[in-house]
């Protein structure tokens, strides 16, 4: 499970993932993780 710090919380990538040792799925969810956090940032300015 990686993680992501932001001022509103925490975003965890690859949590949901069925297989966490698959390296494939993290790097998509960390993906997917750092466009929400981009998207939560640019809304609060």
């Amino acid at each position: 499970v990686g993680l992501v710090n932001s001022s509103r919380g925490i975003i965890f990538a690859g949590e949901e993932s069925s297989r966490p040792d698959d390296e494939g799925t993290y790097v998509g969810a960390a993906g997917d993780a750092a466009k929400r956090l981009k998207k939560r940032l640019n809304r609060h300015r």
